[in-house]
């Protein structure tokens, strides 16, 4: 629950950060830590998003305490922090302050590492051949998408706004919070969709 409500407001900051934020910010080339730079027009709803999406995270690994997941709370504690730690400006000639700039950054290469190794973990230890592959898979992009970000700094947007946008997604249905669950049934969406199976003796 915590972490889907982190997830809204953070996704709320992305979608309208072009209706905050300074003009010429593009979606595609400029990424979603500048909407919360330093010296930018109402940076503090982007910074917002960011902490109420780490805190949701802490909040829920404090809930249903795993060693399986502290990767995934590592990722919140960088994500929020990185968050308060905002990045330089989009228009290189405004100063700032480099210090914090560059705890940013390493801030946010900490929380790729973090959520790149819990997807990995969860991949590894999966029961099921559907879940080790999604584990697998967004580790995989976790690690293949912020090196395109680098190569094509021109889509470095788009890119990290498509990774955010399945991370989102498999927190929001796929987050283990019970270890001892078998994960299958995180497959399973009859519960989202108000239909529950009834184990009946006999059938």
């Amino acid at each position: 629950m915590h972490i889907k409500f982190g997830i809204l407001i953070f996704a709320a900051a992305i979608l309208l950060g072009p209706f905050y934020t300074v003009d010429g910010y593009s979606v595609v080339a400029n990424t979603v830590s500048q909407l919360g730079a330093q010296r930018t027009p109402n940076n503090v709803v982007a910074i917002i998003g960011f902490v109420a999406f780490g805190l949701g995270i802490v909040i829920e690994w404090l809930r249903h305490r795993s060693w399986a997941t502290v990767p995934f709370l590592l990722f919140g504690i960088f994500v929020a922090a990185a968050g308060l730690l905002p990045h330089r400006p989009i228009d290189p000639a405004m100063p700032y302050n480099e210090l914090v700039h560059r705890l940013h950054s390493v801030m946010a290469t900490a929380s790729g590492i973090a959520v790149t190794l819990g997807f990995l973990w969860q991949g590894i230890r999966a029961n099921t051949t559907k879940i080790r592959i999604c584990g697998f898979y967004m580790a995989g992009i976790c690690l293949t998408l912020p090196m395109a970000m680098f190569a094509m700094p021109e889509f470095q947007g788009l890119i990290q706004r498509l990774m955010y946008f399945q991370v989102f997604i498999w927190l929001w249905f796929l987050y283990p919070t019970n270890s001892n669950v078998n994960l299958t049934n995180k497959l399973d969406f009859s519960d989202f969709y108000g239909v529950r199976k009834l184990n009946r003796p006999g059938l």
